[in-house]
């Protein structure tokens, strides 16, 4: 349905337009009528028609100034002339000014209109197709040229270079400046925020217009602004642009994308592979985001560490035991002791993330990728540490039990997680290694009992508990504790416990 806006100085013509031809059949919908061109003006600007039927003369601003109006504001919709008077010359002059079709009043009837206004919606859609087509050439050109650009640097980060030569490659891919003296912001939108997709690329361009500076999106999220002072020979004036821009920045992106961005910069580098290393220095920087800075300077510093603390290691080679142990405490007070030591030796931060999947394979634990892609700082490995202790929850051994041997404490562990589902002790047998007749064996050798009398305890034990803390039917309990026949399980319950369910529950109930 296209919109159309009806522009005619005569009360009764506009109200003729509008019931005389069947608008909503043929596909147009008649959002407005003015009375001269000056209120067609501010409605075109607000209702934004696709089509415009208007009269030549008019009192005020009459069609022709209307039409100049619109197509200097670059209007791209329809323009359709009405015009009483049989006059060539202003017709001539609507139709040079960009008007698509006209019609004379004194000829006009359904047929003719709907003619003229078919071939008036041609001329728009042609014109907006083509106004389409060349954005996005546009964009495709800036796309390629910002990715050869982005394959420069890649490039120029690998292989040692002179002035010369680097100057020579930045000008054939567009960039402008000499960079024989330069700096690299790097700003990286931190996961989660409403940033979108163009909205950093965008601030960056804006905060570095005024300076002799160029932004690079290396990649979807991180993007490098690229500042030449070759002929800023004062350091004093080059730090004071930088601490400005950085901070500029930083304000501009939470004032105005209500988001935050990570920022990073280098020392400013001069003379062959000037732009490698600034950008080496401002990625080297950006490491320090994972501790919690939100803007840092390059400082020259040692590298950060390679290798995982010794506490930390301590903590890996523990997590079994804390877990088999339910050893809460100790579980939480050497998980923050290792981090704390990574904090402190200024760690790597795959380096870190190595370590934590260590620690989820020594606690049993598959992760996706994704999961560690999403830990962008120290804070986010909080979730890792409640893992593990929802997974201790699943593995602490009841008294008594702490001497069994690795295999079958995990059988024990997971016949504890998962007695209320359909299991047996092929399942289990599975799970842990074993061949089911050795786990039969070791499992009644070490635990005392066999696994079904295991089993069965397991699921009684919760039935027991929810038939004196729930009210849901006892029918309901027992499914939810794994028992599938009703008949069966209040045998067994009574056989055990000497008593049925309801007298069990009756009892209970009363003590409490």
């Amino acid at each position: 349905m296209y919109k159309l806006l009806i522009v005619d100085d005569d009360t009764l013509v506009r109200m003729f337009l509008r019931n005389f031809f069947p608008w909503k059949e043929k596909g147009y919908q008649i959002v407005g009528d003015a009375r001269d061109g000056e209120e067609a003006a501010e409605l075109t600007a607000h209702l934004q028609p696709d089509l415009i039927l208007t009269d030549i003369s008019m009192p005020g601003m009459g069609g022709i100034a209307f039409i100049s109006a619109l197509r200097e504001k670059k209007y791209d919709g329809g323009i359709l002339v009405l015009s009483c008077h049989d006059d060539f010359g202003y017709v001539k002059e609507a139709m040079r000014l960009g008007a698509d079709e006209y019609v004379l009043k004194n000829h006009l009837d359904e047929e003719t209109l709907g003619e003229a206004l078919e071939r008036v919606t041609d001329a728009m859609r042609r014109r907006r197709a083509e106004a389409e087509g060349r954005h996005a050439l546009h964009r495709m050109a800036e796309k390629g040229s910002r990715l050869t650009q982005r394959e420069l640097l890649q490039s120029l980060l690998a292989r040692e270079t002179s002035w010369e030569e680097q100057y020579r490659e930045t000008q054939a891919v567009g960039l402008r400046y000499r960079y024989y003296r330069c700096a690299v912001l790097l700003a990286a939108a931190q996961q989660g925020d409403s940033l979108r997709e163009q909205g950093l690329y965008e601030a960056c361009r804006h905060v570095a217009g005024g300076y002799t500076a160029e932004v690079i999106d290396l990649e979807r999220t991180r993007y490098a602004i690229l500042y030449d002072f070759s002929d800023t020979p004062s350091a004093s004036r080059q730090n004071e642009v930088l601490a400005e821009q950085s901070a500029s920045l930083h304000s501009f992106v939470r004032d105005y994308l209500a988001a935050d961005c990570h920022i990073s910069v280098s020392e400013v580098c001069e003379g062959g592979g000037s732009i490698a290393r600034a950008l080496r220095q401002a990625r080297e920087a950006a490491q320090e985001h994972f501790y919690g800075k939100e803007i840092v300077r390059y400082d020259g510093r040692a590298p950060m560490g390679s290798q995982v603390p010794a506490p930390a290691l301590a903590f890996c080679e523990e997590l079994p035991a804390c877990l088999r142990k339910g050893n809460g405490a100790r579980l939480q007070s050497g998980f923050h002791a290792a981090l704390d030591t990574f904090r402190a030796e200024r760690v790597q931060i795959g380096v870190l993330l190595s370590w934590l999947k260590q620690c989820d394979t020594a606690a049993g634990l598959t992760r996706d990728e994704p999961f560690y892609a999403s830990i962008i700082c120290l804070a986010d490995c909080a979730a890792c540490l409640s893992d593990y202790q929802s997974r201790m929850r699943e593995m602490s051994l009841p008294a008594g039990l702490e001497r069994l041997s690795p295999v079958i404490a995990r059988a024990v562990c997971y016949t504890r997680a998962h007695f209320a589902e359909p299991i047996g002790l092929g399942y289990v047998a599975r799970e842990v290694g074993l061949s089911i007749a050795y786990l039969s064996r070791a499992f009644k050798q070490e635990v005392g009992v066999g696994f079904s009398e295991y089993l069965l305890g397991c699921r009684l034990e919760q039935v027991q508990r929810q038939l004196t803390e729930s009210l849901d039917t006892i029918g309901q309990i027992a499914a939810r504790a794994g028992f599938q026949d009703y008949q069966h399980f209040c045998k067994m319950f009574k056989k055990k416990l000497g008593v049925s369910p309801a007298q069990y529950r009756k009892e209970r109930q009363a003590n409490r």
